[in-house]
């Protein structure tokens, strides 16, 4: 926004542009910027990163592990005799609007949910309309879900590279094809440069939650899913048990990234123990990691969401871990969630490098393997099982031979003033961001070659910190001595006021002087 003249020059802020009252106020600046953005997202590639954590969920969260058929079998509605897919141990939570997470296949529906929507989506400004097209949605509609249809492909909206207006008219690229929805204005919803609604062709807007927004149609579809997900992961941390003589590799454990010190709920574990069928099952806590990438203070839907998730997962008995990565805002906001917080203060592609760098190299150093995507398997569960078993089609195996975070603790600091902090969770974020704010859930432990480069990250971090400190308070000493020449500058003015009262009275009693002096001059002269 900042590096966009036509904006900057008329002080436009993404607040003012994100609101669905300028389409109807100034129509051609809103398709101009919704239309720059939606050419934009179409013409940009993904970057690497979303095919490295696609590989990720190939390689380490197969959706035939048995962690998957546990989670299937929560999921699953017996009374549904239609065919049903889920997700696995992965799920993708996102505020990005771009669609890249769908782009090409990589990931499925069932496993991202878009928490305000994408711009792939378009809806009428009409509820009506959207509550007509939301029961179609049930029918497995190929372009209509949650009532919003799908923009076609070809289309590229006209945008004045110097005004970043969008003018009625013909579109810079026309449509392949028409919307594709079986209604009546199919061929007119993107025949111009202003979409309209293929229902009754009114004016359509994307399918995104912006600022002030009372009109929007959600993606409740995706929104149901992921909320179906998360319960059925902190079911699983409610109950989960590994059998020692016959498990294949531990217990769930999750991404990419690094597990610290469990929240352990006793109540929990003493109700697992007594469940558990022969001295020979023992309560293991579910292993859950959320890797928070790009998530700032503008828009904190995403933070909120993944410091309840891991909240409530260690509340549950888990090893809950949330790894944060950002630049400038790496630390944890809930004073709670501290202790297993990972801060990473790194850009999100570069830290996703870091970590398959070091991943990808474990995997294939490491000649011990178990099967399936169940987590990191314990020394005593090593040695009961000496047997390899086979890596199956869609998992790859992970290393086994001890937690290498057993007894690692790290310690976490938080910026933010603990008074200050929200705990309300409950209300959604009204708002939506351009800028990358995406976490992947997912749950796998982590090799133990990162753990000395964490180590290493946290002195960097502290030493930061230090540094920071230091500024901090030789700004301190400036403002002081800023204050103190204030201070000195606001006494000399008021003695140059009082000096200048001064002057003044004297040149009012000089001015009597003169015309007194004139008069006896004249008398004299008489």
């Amino acid at each position: 926004m900042a590096n966009v003249e036509a904006y900057s020059s008329n002080n436009l802020k993404y607040h003012d542009l994100c609101d669905p009252c300028v389409l109807k106020d100034n129509p051609s600046l809103f398709h101009g910027f919704w239309g720059g953005c939606f050419n934009d997202y179409r013409t940009t590639t993904p970057h690497m990163g979303y095919e490295i954590i696609s590989n990720w969920r190939n390689q380490l969260f197969g959706r035939c592990s048995p962690l998957a058929s546990e989670l299937g079998e929560l999921l699953r509605d017996d009374n549904d005799s239609r065919p049903q897919s889920f997700a696995g141990p992965f799920f993708s939570l996102t505020s990005n609007v771009d669609a890249h997470w769908l782009h090409g296949g990589r990931f499925s529906p069932h496993e991202v949910y878009e928490c305000h929507g994408n711009l792939e989506n378009w809806q009428c400004t009409n509820r009506e309309c959207s509550n007509v097209l939301s029961h179609e949605t049930a029918k497995n509609h190929p372009t209509i879900t949650d009532g919003a249809w799908r923009a076609p492909p070809g289309y590229a909206f006209a945008v004045d590279a110097e005004t970043r207006l969008a003018a009625e008219g013909p579109p810079a690229r026309a449509a392949d094809r028409g919307a594709a929805t079986g209604h009546p204005h199919d061929a007119d919803a993107f025949a111009g440069n202003w979409p309209r609604c293929v229902v009754c062709n009114g004016v359509a807007r994307p399918a995104v939650l912006m600022f002030n927004d009372r009109t929007w149609a959600p993606n409740t579809s995706a929104k149901e899913r992921f909320q179906q997900w998360q319960w059925a992961i902190l079911n699983l941390c409610n109950r989960h048990t590994t059998d020692g003589a016959a498990d294949d590799g531990g217990n769930a454990a999750a991404s990419a990234s690094h597990q610290c010190n469990q929240s352990t709920n006793p109540s929990i574990s003493e109700a697992a123990a007594s469940a558990s069928p022969s001295p020979s099952v023992q309560a293991v806590p579910l292993r859950l990691v959320v890797l928070e990438i790009g998530c700032g203070a503008n828009v904190t839907t995403i933070r909120q969401k993944t410091e309840d998730i891991v909240a409530e997962a260690s509340r549950r008995g888990a090893r809950a871990t949330l790894v944060r990565v950002n630049p400038e805002y790496p630390m944890a906001d809930l004073p709670s969630i501290r202790p297993v917080t990972l801060p990473v203060m790194s850009r999100g592609l570069a830290a996703v490098k870091a970590i398959d760098a070091v991943l990808q190299k474990q995997l294939v150093q490491r000649a011990v393997t178990v099967g399936g995507d169940r987590g990191v398997q314990t020394a005593s569960q090593s040695a009961a099982k000496p047997v390899q078993k086979p890596v199956d089609e869609t998992g790859a195996a992970f290393a086994a031979g001890g937690d290498p975070m057993a007894g690692l603790a790290f310690e976490t600091i938080s910026l933010v003033d603990e008074t200050a902090v929200t705990t309300d969770r409950e209300a959604e974020d009204g708002a939506t961001g351009r800028a990358s704010s995406e976490a992947v859930v997912t749950t796998r432990g982590v090799n133990s070659a990162l753990s000395s480069q964490l180590v290493a990250v946290h002195g960097q971090a502290r030493s930061a910190l230090g540094q920071l400190a230091e500024a901090r308070e030789k700004a301190r000493a400036e403002i002081k001595r800023a204050d103190d020449q204030q201070a000195k500058l606001v006494v000399a003015l008021a003695d140059i006021r009082a000096t200048q009262e001064s002057f003044e009275r004297f040149d009012a009693l000089g001015k009597q002087l003169a015309g007194a002096l004139a008069t006896v001059m004249t008398r004299s002269e008489e």
